[in-house]
This record gives structure tokens, C-alpha cells and sequence, in this order.
């Protein structure tokens, strides 16, 4: 039982020949375990890259529920 919460961050630099392909990444995470088996998870996600390429610079929010058995 209890709460978490996360952070990361994420950095990639695919190709070090081109100076403006960097990008990077930083969620935060809050868990929650109520009893023993069960995890709700809330994310939010937030990519920051070059423009140019599709969903480098997307914010994503999930809600995820966790069941182990």
C-alpha cells in the first residue's frame, strides 16, 4: 500500500551529424496502490524535439489501472 510519485527525463540525439535532431522527454507519474494487487497510475508526458518531425512536441495525460494476479 501507498503513493508514488515519478519523474524522468529522457534525452536522444539520433544522429550526431545533424545539430538539430536532439530530443527530449519528461513525464511525471503518480501511483496509487489502494490494496495489495491493485495500482491506478496517472502520467502525463511532455516531448519537446525539432518541429519538423510529427509528435516531438505532443503532451500526453493517461489514467491506467493495474491488476496483478
Amino acid at each position: 500500500r501507498g503513493v508514488e510519485l515519478r519523474y524522468s527525463h529522457d534525452w536522444i540525439d539520433p544522429s550526431r551529424d545533424v545539430r538539430t535532431d536532439q530530443r527530449q522527454r519528461d513525464s511525471l507519474a503518480f501511483e496509487y496502490t489502494p490494496y495489495p494487487f491493485i495500482r491506478i497510475r496517472s502520467c502525463v508526458r511532455r516531448g519537446d524535439g525539432p518541429p519538423q518531425v510529427g509528435g516531438s512536441r505532443d503532451t500526453q495525460a493517461s489514467v491506467e489501472l493495474h491488476l496483478f494476479f
